[in-house]
């Protein structure tokens, strides 16, 4: 039997950036020390802000499902007092949306076992579900809602008569399939 069930922004300066007078991360260069030898300058890459003139009919909502981030990244973000007044022609910043990504962990367990569905990187309070795919059948679980982080967890639990091998698992959002991986199932050991 398979069954899923649900399991229980803010925007800074990464380590080796520094801030410039715009308050826009820029790379910190570490100096390079008096001697022969020449060093290369390491920068740590950091995520940046992309721009957004507001139109007529925009609402943070809106815009903040649009860029896959949280309304209060852009409200703390943009210093706005007022969120329900938003005028048309004020330019945000908008910090990028971390990457969608989808773990099942353990990679690999036993018929029986518990495999943990963890999604990140998606529009924070949306709705998603997951699909697994056996072997043998698909099981779709039921609609799932972010956090406010964007996170999504879910939990499929193998039988002890599930098929073994490989396993796929999609995860699904309004747009269509967004993101998949898979895990392996082996033979349980026989409790003795």
């Amino acid at each position: 039997m398979h069954c899923v069930c649900m399991l229980g922004a803010c925007v800074g300066l990464a380590a080796g950036c520094a801030s410039s007078r715009s308050g826009r991360a820029v790379p910190a260069i570490a100096p390079t020390p008096a001697s022969t030898s020449v060093r290369v300058a390491t920068t740590t890459t950091t995520v940046p802000f992309v721009t957004y003139r507001v139109r007529k009919g925009d609402t943070l909502t809106k815009i903040a499902g649009a860029y896959r981030v949280s309304t209060a990244s852009l409200i703390a973000l943009n210093h706005i007092a007022h969120p329900d007044l938003l005028p048309e022609g004020q330019t945000l910043t908008i910090p990028r949306a971390p990457p969608l990504r989808l773990v099942v962990t353990p990679t690999t367990g036993s018929q029986g076992q518990a495999f943990q569905l963890t999604l990140t990187g998606v529009q924070p309070f949306g709705q998603f579900s997951f699909v697994v795919r056996s072997p043998t059948a698909t099981f779709t679980g039921p609609p799932h809602t972010a956090t406010a982080q964007g996170n999504v967890t879910a939990t499929y639990q193998t039988g002890r008569s599930s098929p073994t091998g490989s396993f796929t698992v999609f995860a699904i959002g309004n747009a269509g399939r967004l993101s998949e991986t898979t895990f392996a199932v082996t033979t349980s050991t026989p409790v003795t």
